[in-house]
């Protein structure tokens, strides 16, 4: 499964798969690997995370690894286990105005589109935006929707987002 796909993305396919059929087995393969879109994607229900840079033998593996249910443990390539173990700020970190940009976002707001929702200009919206990304170390919008998605930003109402802070 990939992350990124035309209709529903793969976080969201993930969760429905296996919420359907909870025997069934997803391995996500992706282009990102950010903190956010694994815990993500294991959130939901994925067996295993791979880059799309990953060898053919961690591809391998992920799939032998799912297949066998012999691991309650779902399989990370390297890429994944490499990248610094330090936990990442939480929401909380967030001014209420971060929060409500952040929430935008993740529902597919432009910057464009942000500033008259929020009533603000766009390069206050932009400012908001690069510092969001500074404390949460991601860098991607697709990085932003997915740390929206793990963190259940997603499901909450604007107006009482940062009530939830």
């Amino acid at each position: 499964m990939d992350i990124f796909l035309p209709v529903i993305n793969g976080i969201e396919a993930t969760r429905e798969i296996t919420k359907a059929i909870p025997t069934s087995k997803v391995v996500i393969f992706s282009t990102v690997s950010d903190r956010a879109s694994v815990e993500a994607a294991l959130q939901c229900g994925a067996s295993g995370f791979l880059t799309k840079a990953s060898p053919s033998e961690e591809i391998f593996a992920a799939i032998g690894c799912a297949a066998s249910n012999s691991s309650k443990r779902p399989f990370l390539c390297r890429a994944v286990q490499n990248q610094e173990t330090a936990a990442q700020p939480s929401i909380k970190h967030l001014s209420s105005r971060e929060f409500q940009v952040l929430y935008l976002v993740a529902q597919g707001y432009s910057n464009k589109c942000i500033g008259p929702e929020l009533g603000i200009s766009m390069k206050t919206v932009e400012k908001h935006r690069e510092s969001l990304m500074k404390k949460l170390n991601i860098h991607t919008t697709a990085g932003l929707t997915s740390y929206a998605i793990s963190e259940g930003v997603l499901q909450l109402d604007l107006t009482h987002a940062a009530e939830r802070r």
